[in-house]
């Protein structure tokens, strides 16, 4: 988790993404964690384990790819 976080934090800060992006994605600091709690208690499980975390990236990186290509029409014009 601590990786993800890092990288993301680098990606927000790096100043390559449109303004739009970046609020975007800087959402994910909550949306991640929040993901791997439904993921676990849809499991059943008593606690955020790694499975759940790692079904929480997987979901993040299908969203952000969603994300990319609604932000991608703000580049163009």
């Amino acid at each position: 988790m601590t990786d993800w976080r890092a990288d993301l934090e680098a990606r927000l800060r790096g100043g390559d993404l449109h303004p739009a992006m970046e609020s975007h994605l800087a959402k994910y600091r909550k949306l991640v964690p929040a993901l791997a709690l439904v993921c676990a208690l849809a499991d059943g499980e008593p606690e955020v384990g790694h499975d759940s975390l790692i079904r929480a990236l997987a979901w993040s990186e299908y969203l952000q790819s969603h994300a990319a290509r609604a932000y991608w029409r703000i580049k163009r014009t």
